[in-house]
């Protein structure tokens, strides 16, 4: 749900070669399309909305006459839009929706609430019953995943957000629900996950992605994991006509099979999320980054050679996905390089040595910020004086110095933060989530002048300067 915004769906006629674009710019995020298989011209698109404030655009919506016109067909409130939605191929007149209440603030992915709930259509989206009740839980729900089984239609599933994930199976076409299984793995981190699927040829066959693979043979009474080659796996795909045909996207790209996964194929997409990047003063340069998934780099700017610059030029330079890597300006086989909450490595790449130099020993995860005596958020920043290299400065709420290479630190600040203890409790809404992702009360960035020795400059995710 933090992902950049939209402007609305697409289409192409020719395989992907071009695509024309098709209204339904204000939705920001569509989460799921779903075609009538009996008529190409008749298009359900799930919207989750803008998550960052009430949106009147969330809902799902419909088409008729491939994409020239929209109209939405089901809409609960500006805080509510749609996570998932199921059609029945055999009767594409039954629909299965999953309604998902969430607000998205810098201290709190606030996710659940009384909009969140399961919906149905007997009549291709001309009404809506919210199915309450009958075996479903009372709520409040977070996020939701529906499916309808193609080999028995009467068997719809809904995988609900509900403290400990829900997995709900009903046999009479959602009339009764019968709660399944409360297994963690189904639905880790239900905001960013909460995905499933059912093999097109058995419906007790079931498909599970999040931070890891996991599949049922029994209806998801037991889950086994499987093996990928992928992690954060968002979304899934089975070829309706063989299922043994099978895609996973995941951070990196997709993980495909063609013999329902006793092989695969790991496809890397040539793009990365990169957090910050840096460069040094050797000649020719080098390149400092972070990536998503990945590790802190070292990419030269140059080679020698007529060759490409490959991953094979890369080098790791400690540190992990998320914060900053910073040369030292003097010496540029040290690098700072960041990690999650608070983590900091010095690294020496002549010796392929790095150092932990963290200002405090322990990560905080599961912890609500206003339990830990310092607030490290996910992409705490670091930076090197331009006047004294020796010097180098990180962040929480407070300001950290070293002029020794990290073997001791000083605190040369008050809390530079509002401190708004109600924005420093646990985020995640129905099911609590603390990786630092959501803390508002603690820098963002640290600015030392290049001019004036000893000015420097903060800013906070809660825009104080």
């Amino acid at each position: 749900p933090t992902t950049s915004i939209g402007n609305g769906i697409y289409r192409s006629d020719n395989g992907g070669r071009t695509w024309r674009h098709l209204g339904l710019d204000e939705t920001g995020r569509i989460a799921r399309i779903v075609v009538d298989p009996m008529d190409v011209r008749r298009v359900y698109v799930c919207a989750t909305g803008s998550g960052f404030g009430p949106s009147p655009f969330r809902g799902v919506y419909q088409t008729t006459d491939n994409g020239r016109h929209w109209s939405r067909v089901l809409f609960v409130n500006p805080e509510t839009g749609c996570s998932d939605i199921a059609i029945d191929p055999a009767d594409p007149r039954m629909l299965l929706a999953g309604m998902w209440q969430f607000h998205i603030y810098p201290w709190d992915l606030d996710s659940g609430g009384p909009g969140s709930g399961v919906y149905l259509s007997r009549n291709g989206g001309l009404s809506w019953t919210h199915l309450a009740g009958d075996g479903l839980p009372k709520g409040p729900l977070g996020k939701i995943a529906v499916a309808i089984s193609a080999s028995d239609p009467e068997i719809f599933y809904a995988l609900i957000q509900d403290g400990p994930p829900g997995l709900y199976r009903s046999t009479d076409a959602g009339a009764h629900w019968v709660l399944v299984s409360h297994n963690h793995s189904m639905e880790e981190r239900p905001p960013y996950y909460t995905r499933f699927a059912i093999a097109p040829n058995n419906p007790n066959r079931l498909y599970f992605i999040s931070t890891n693979f996991t599949t049922s043979r029994n209806g998801g009474r037991t889950l086994r994991f499987e093996h990928c080659g992928c992690g954060d796996n968002h979304d899934f795909w089975i070829d309706p006509k063989n299922p043994k045909r099978m895609i996973i996207t995941d951070d990196e790209g997709a993980s495909v099979t063609l013999d329902g996964w006793k092989s695969h194929q790991v496809i890397t997409l040539p793009d990365a999320q990169i957090y910050h990047v840096y460069t040094d003063r050797a000649v020719p340069y080098n390149v400092y980054a972070n990536r998503q998934d990945g590790y802190s780099y070292r990419i030269p700017s140059n080679t020698r050679t007529e060759s490409p610059i490959t991953p094979a030029f890369w080098t790791r330079v400690g540190g992990c996905e998320s914060g900053f890597a910073i040369p030292d300006t003097r010496n540029n086989n040290i690098v700072w390089s960041g990690c999650y909450e608070g983590g900091l490595t010095r690294f020496n790449i002549q010796r392929g040595e790095g150092r932990t130099v963290s200002v405090f020993p322990l990560a905080g995860y599961g912890w609500p910020p206003r339990a830990l005596p310092d607030r490290w958020d996910f992409v705490f920043p670091i930076a090197l004086s331009p006047k004294n290299p020796n010097t180098v400065y990180v962040g929480s709420q407070y300001v950290y110095e070293t002029q020794d290479g990290g073997q001791s630190w000083r605190r040369i600040s008050p809390d530079l933060t509002l401190n708004r203890k109600r924005d420093e409790g646990s985020s995640g809404g129905v099911t609590i989530d603390n990786l630092g992702a959501f803390d508002a009360m603690s820098l963002s960035i640290i600015a030392p002048s290049p001019l004036s020795a000893g000015m420097i400059w903060t800013g906070g995710y809660d825009g104080q300067v």
